[in-house]
């Protein structure tokens, strides 16, 4: 048996305990439905986060190119989660709440992970983009953060870019005499 295919079945599985999880807490939210014990409905607003955390995970081992981008966004959840868990579990019934608390840190570390999850899975699946969405494979690499910084841009890749700086200068300048030219002449009949 493939082990892919295992952990798409399983993913699905998980996906549908994830979907039930979440209607339970809506319920919970909109009809105010009591706790049936102490912390129930804390608890299943963690475990859904870390259920999701576990399905990229899923996701990530079922699929190698993707498999960066899908590591990336479960850390991501899970910093997030662990965040959720330290308010929770800590900081919700305390008097003074210490700024900046661990919970923050695990908040904040959930946009790192995932905006590069993002980037490496754009990445991955920039193929099945079409043409005429403007992306294609030899102008996605430019768009990429690592050719955005300069830092990290090649010899030739700043030599173009110095080149298309100075035809933009030396173009603009062409069109503005002339544009110039024109209006003044307009002026002078």
């Amino acid at each position: 048996m493939n082990p892919a295919l295992g952990h798409a079945r399983l993913a699905r599985r998980l996906l549908l305990v994830l979907g039930v999880m979440l209607l339970a807490y809506a319920a919970f939210l909109v009809f105010n439905i009591a706790d049936p014990f102490p912390h129930f409905w804390d608890i299943v607003y963690l475990w859904s986060e870390f259920l999701a955390a576990a399905i990229c995970l899923l996701r990530a081992f079922s699929s190698e190119e993707e498999r960066r981008g899908w590591i990336l966004l479960a850390v991501g959840l899970a910093c997030f989660g662990f965040g959720d868990v330290y308010w929770t579990f800590i900081l919700k019934t305390e008097d003074h709440i210490p700024l900046p608390s661990p919970a923050d840190a695990g908040y904040l570390l959930f946009y790192p992970f995932v905006y590069a999850a993002l980037v490496f899975l754009v990445r991955a699946r920039e193929d099945r983009f079409t043409p005429a969405c403007g992306w294609r494979a030899s102008s996605a690499r430019s768009r990429s953060l690592r050719s955005a910084l300069p830092c990290c841009r090649s010899r030739s890749s700043r030599a173009r870019a110095a080149r298309r700086r100075k035809w933009r200068r030396a173009s603009l300048t062409r069109s503005r005499t002339s544009s110039c030219s024109r209006w003044s002449s307009g002026f002078s009949s």
